[in-house]
């Protein structure tokens, strides 16, 4: 065993010593698995002209492989894959929530699903209550005023009263992740249910609309965003542009593309700000006030209307929100020490 343990050793000792001698001379001799050819194989043949450039000044390497082992060098930035970039690596992985009940009382995903149960189901009783408000009265069933009222907004004033219920046994991480699964949910849903057939006899009006609603929505996202937001300008305008042209999921679908973590205050704010807005706005009080207030008195009395409004909130803003800014009034481009994360 010794003799043969010894010829092992000489063996590669005298592979190794020819390798190098080869590799210093310009490469005389291919080495295994992929490591550089030769100009001149044993054989007698001659190498294109391509693997005689890639040898040419090429050094011998400190440590030479042993017989079997690959002379390719190792990268140091292998190829990644989707799915590499999808899923984290275990360095990386952060704390999603935490346990704020007891396992022997209640799961506490199965704790906060049933919390957020309990809002949408008063919700729901509320918008029922208010169609059997709408039957009383003939203007209201002509219009649909109270029926036509959207169920989000109840919803999340629902959850206000909830959370002020129950703040004390609510985790932040869970609804993070609740709400995060939900929302990639209803932007599939409305993207899957959106129907094209609807519009098709109205193709002219609806086309001059389209014009004259991007235009706007172009001019409001790339002029008065960056004059009128306080910080984080386009993730706060993407969200809106997204709202106005499409739906509140679409908008959200935008601000969850440029801002996947939630790592700006964009969508706290958004939601802060929905509460106000949509019992107003998006299917609320204006919505259902608009059509008839046109039968009654014209088109041009909801535009004097919506003028007013849109005045009453740049005087606002100019006495009161315009001081919170901070740098330069326009700003393009972010700059760390404007657009403060916590």
């Amino acid at each position: 065993k010794d003799d043969e343990d010894g010829d092992d050793v000489d063996s590669v000792a005298r592979y190794n010593s020819r390798a190098s001698a080869d590799m210093e001379a310009g490469g005389a001799k291919t080495l295994k698995d992929g490591a550089p050819a030769d100009i001149v194989s044993d054989d007698g043949s001659r190498h294109d002209e391509e693997d005689a450039k890639s040898v040419k000044g090429r050094s011998a390497p400190d440590t030479l492989p042993a017989p079997g082992e690959s002379a390719q060098p190792k990268h140091k930035h292998p190829h990644r894959t989707w799915r590499d970039k999808a899923v984290l690596p275990p360095s990386q992985r952060e704390v999603g929530s935490y346990l704020v009940v007891s396992s022997d009382a209640i799961d506490t995903m199965a704790h906060h699903i049933a919390l957020i149960g309990l809002a949408v189901f008063f919700a729901y009783w509320t918008k029922r209550a208010l169609m059997e408000l709408e039957t009383l009265n003939d203007w209201l069933i002509e219009y649909a005023f109270l029926s036509g009222f959207p169920l989000f907004p109840i919803a999340m004033l629902w959850g206000g009263v909830v959370q002020a219920m129950f703040g004390s046994s609510i985790d932040r991480g869970t609804m993070e992740r609740i709400s995060g699964a939900a929302l990639d949910f209803l932007v599939l849903t409305a993207v899957a249910t959106t129907k094209t057939t609807a519009v098709a006899d109205s193709l002219g009006p609806l086309f001059i609309l389209l014009v004259f609603g991007i235009a706007w929505q172009l001019l409001a996202f790339f002029f008065i965003a960056p004059i009128l937001l306080p910080d984080f300008w386009f993730e706060r305008a993407i969200a809106e542009m997204g709202k106005s042209m499409g739906t509140t999921a679409t908008g959200l679908m935008l601000l969850r593309m440029i801002d996947p973590r939630m790592e700006t205050p964009v969508l706290e704010a958004f939601s802060t700000k929905q509460l106000l807005n949509e019992p107003f706005m998006g299917g609320g009080l204006w919505t259902s006030l608009a059509l008839p207030i046109i039968a009654a008195a014209g088109n041009w009395a909801v535009f004097g209307i919506s003028l007013g409004f849109i005045a009453l909130w740049l005087v606002v803003w100019f006495f009161i929100f315009r001081k919170e800014k901070l740098g330069p009034m326009v700003q393009y481009k972010f700059v760390k020490e404007y657009n403060p994360m916590d």
